[in-house]
């Protein structure tokens, strides 16, 4: 390399790989999960969805099936407690090659409903972690390698990862447990919030640190 080229090819390079580093630091875009189509009446009882060229078919009790481009199909089971069944509505989204789905489930013979939030093998359509929460799940929110998601009178955060809560909030202790209905989940500066439906007019606000926790206001 002649001797006048190596400062103005050194700077070069080193700028080059600066900004590679700053694009690579740049968090994705937060992502929503979205609500897979429910077949049967009067209530559903079988959940239909999309993801990465496959369709996907849940069972209300608990039996799924998988079909890809290729024609490949492949059957396995969402995980359900005893006596439990898939219930009012089913939610996915992506988390690299894994599946992430979060699904109500309900049980006559105890009286209770919940939900669930699972992490599926992409590959081997194994469930890798389960996480209990409250019924009437979601709108659910990731963030990089975190889930925000919302229930009746709870929001909470998973590390998806590690398959457990950073942190939740119990409305029942914090003031919101009549809060049955929520709409959105944003993230804006340092905090998440969960906005509710508490009737036709009005609506309500949970504003928590996304980091620390910390429960600020409930409006």
């Amino acid at each position: 390399m002649p001797p006048h080229l190596p400062t103005r090819f050194i700077l070069f390079v080193g700028l080059f790989a600066l900004v590679s580093q700053l694009q690579a630091a740049e968090p994705s875009p937060p992502v929503e999960a979205s609500m897979a189509d429910g077949v049967g009446e009067p209530m559903p009882n079988r959940f239909r969805f999309s993801q990465s060229g496959c369709t996907y078919l849940i069972e209300q009790d608990g039996a799924a099936n998988r079909k890809c481009n290729d024609d490949r199909s492949e059957k396995f089971r969402v995980p359900l407690r005893k006596g439990e069944f898939v219930w009012i509505g089913v939610f996915f989204l992506a988390y690299g090659s894994d599946l992430i789905l979060i699904y109500d489930t309900q049980n006559d013979g105890e009286d209770y409903a919940a939900s669930l939030v699972v992490r599926l093998d992409g590959s081997t359509l194994k469930t890798k972690w389960r996480i209990n929460m409250k019924p009437n799940s979601c709108p659910c929110l990731r963030e990089d390698g975190y889930l925000y998601v919302a229930a009746w009178g709870f929001v909470g955060k998973i590390d998806l990862d590690k398959g457990r809560y950073v942190w939740s909030h119990d409305g029942r202790k914090k003031g919101f447990a009549d809060l049955m209905s929520f709409e959105t989940i944003r993230i804006e500066g340092n905090d998440v919030i969960f906005t509710a439906k508490q009737d036709r007019r009005t609506e309500r606000t949970i504003r928590v640190n996304r980091t620390t926790g910390r429960l600020g206001n409930v409006q």
